[in-house]
């Protein structure tokens, strides 16, 4: 037999019998005996009417009439009833009939929605009428009939596909149709009881490092609660970690109190400090109007009348709550600065070098990092605004632990003497891997070696010119003129010749007035008479005009002698 026929059997002997043995088993069902009276509504008819899926009459096996759910009889729609002003479903006998005066009934109210007998009825029921939603524009009559059908047709064990609506004239009503197959699919439907517990939106993106106060955060956000039952219009936050946790609105760091209302639309961020590592219990709570339906069967005593299937709306404001939890996880990393130095592209190890050079760290927004030095490790415990210098360990090595990832820059503030780094600024990315920079100073000092003085022709008349002539102690006054023209010896090469002039010009100290007048006046390059000699390069004074000069120089000497 069908599902209807059997379900129908047993309430109808439950209700004869007062027991309800099946539905009595439910420990957290109420079972009281009622007086109810449910009022039809005749005065409206629906627009169109179900039939069979082809436009043919349904069996009367389904229906007293040609069309489901419509008695024959009635001069309206008998399927439109209520009871205390809430909607009532028949789901007793196929026979139209309804109470139109007080009568007895065993009621039994709170059945879970779970309840294999009467959840999918209770799925239809919330989705059509009772909930008043409508997805094709009905008015409050079709879509009672509609979902009035769809209930029946559960009950009777009808494929909605088999059904459809047909005006008078045999045309498809197309909006009554569809809406019935929406309604009738929520039976198969899995259905979530509201509950009363918030949500938050989950964000896929990374945190963001945020440095502020000398302290490091990660950003995690943003978060948008939200209810699966209702709107909400705002919601307020606390968390118990206030110490190390920041929460803020859009984004902006500015901390919110506990009692800050968010609006619903506004989404909210939460910074955690980067050293602390427990995790962070947020509690989100908010104030929303929700509306409820609780089922309540009524089984006649009179087995001439429906058995009423009623869901009882109640709306209130309710409180809502919700937990979001996070946890800072591989945000530290650990950083090594390696030193070394070279000279002549040997790597130096020395104690006393490794002692002097001192050096920085920098985070991307400028801050130093700061640290505590414990066992040749530095752990990480702030930032900080002014210049934190650390040294070198013996390994002539720098490690800092538990530092937040990020970008960073590693400064040497301070050399070795006699070194100087090749890049004194290194950029380091530190992740949550060990990072490692190497900053290499090499030697500035070069060996020294003796070499022997040279000084070329112009260096020498350089210091000819600028030499004070010594004054003569000799009685004589003696004048020179060298001549205008003379011969050009080929023969001597500029080297003799400058070797020549060097030794001169180094002797000069220690030689006769005369002969330092003599060397004042030999080394003076202005002349422009002399001529050059072209195989003896920037040579001025050629032998040829040497020897002419010291032979007019000694006649000039033995004419005032014998004078």
């Amino acid at each position: 037999m069908k599902k209807f026929i059997a379900l129908i059997s047993s309430l109808i002997v439950l209700g004869a019998a007062g027991a309800g043995t099946m539905l009595h088993s439910k420990a957290d069902m109420k079972i009281e005996t009622a007086e109810f009276s449910v009022s039809a509504d005749r005065s409206q008819r629906p627009s169109s009417y179900c039939r069979n899926a082809d436009g043919s009459p349904v069996s009367r096996d389904y229906s007293s009439s040609d069309n489901f759910c419509i008695s024959q009889y009635a001069e309206g729609n008998e399927t439109i009833m209520s009871y205390d002003g809430y909607p009532a479903y028949c789901i007793g006998s196929h026979l139209q009939n309804a109470p139109t005066s007080l009568m007895q009934a065993t009621r039994y109210s709170d059945i879970p929605y779970d309840d294999p007998e009467y959840a999918a009825i209770f799925r239809i029921a919330a989705a059509g009428a009772s909930s008043g939603r409508t997805d094709y524009n009905l008015n409050s009559t079709d879509l009672y009939y509609v979902t009035q059908c769809a209930v029946r047709g559960y009950l009777y064990g009808i494929a909605p596909e088999s059904l459809a609506f047909f005006y008078d004239d045999g045309t498809l009503n197309d909006a009554m149709t569809n809406e019935f197959f929406r309604i009738s699919y929520a039976a198969y439907e899995e259905y979530i009881p509201f509950s009363s517990e918030l949500k938050t939106t989950s964000s896929d993106e990374a945190p963001v490092q945020i440095f502020t106060d000398e302290k490091c955060y990660f950003r995690y956000g943003p978060f948008q609660p939200y209810s699966e039952y209702t709107d909400i219009s705002y919601y307020t936050l606390e968390c118990g970690a206030e110490e190390n946790v920041i929460i803020s609105a859009f984004g902006d760091f500015i901390p919110a109190e506990s009692e800050t209302e968010f609006q619903s639309e506004c989404p909210f961020y939460v910074y955690i400090d980067s050293t602390y590592t427990e995790e962070v219990n947020i509690t989100i709570n908010s104030e929303a109007h929700v509306t409820r339906y609780n089922p309540t069967v009524y089984l006649a005593s009179d087995t001439a009348f429906q058995n009423i299937f009623q869901i009882n709306i109640t709306e209130a404001d309710e409180q809502l709550s919700g937990e979001l939890k996070l946890v800072n996880t591989d945000t530290t990393g650990d950083i090594r600065v390696n030193k070394k130095f070279i000279a002549d592209n040997i790597e130096i190890n020395d104690l006393s070098l490794i002692s002097q050079p001192r050096f920085s760290v920098k985070n991307q927004d400028g801050n130093y990092v700061y640290g505590i030095q414990t066992d040749g490790k530095i752990i990480f415990d702030h930032f900080s605004s002014e210049p934190v210098e650390f040294a070198l360990t013996s390994d002539s090595v720098i490690n800092i632990s538990g530092l937040p990832v990020g970008e960073y820059t590693v400064c040497e503030i301070k050399g070795a003497d006699g070194f100087e780094a090749q890049n004194a600024e290194i950029a380091i990315s530190n992740t949550i891997e060990l990072n490692t920079c190497v900053i290499i100073n090499e030697s500035i000092t070069t060996t020294t070696t003796t070499a022997p003085v040279t000084t070329t022709v112009e260096e020498t008349t350089t210091v000819a010119e600028t030499t004070t002539p010594s004054e003569s102690t000799t009685p004589y006054d003696i004048t020179f003129t060298l001549p205008e023209t003379t011969v050009l010896l080929t023969n001597i090469t500029e080297e003799v010749f400058s070797e020549t002039t060097v030794e001169t010009t180094e002797e000069s100290k220690e030689t006769s007035p005369l002969e330092t007048s003599f060397s004042n006046r030999y080394t003076r390059p202005s002349n422009p008479k002399i001529p050059h000699s072209p195989k003896t390069g920037d040579s001025r004074y050629p032998v040829s005009a040497l020897t002419a000069f010291f032979a007019v120089s000694g006649l000039a000497v033995l004419r005032t002698v014998k004078k």
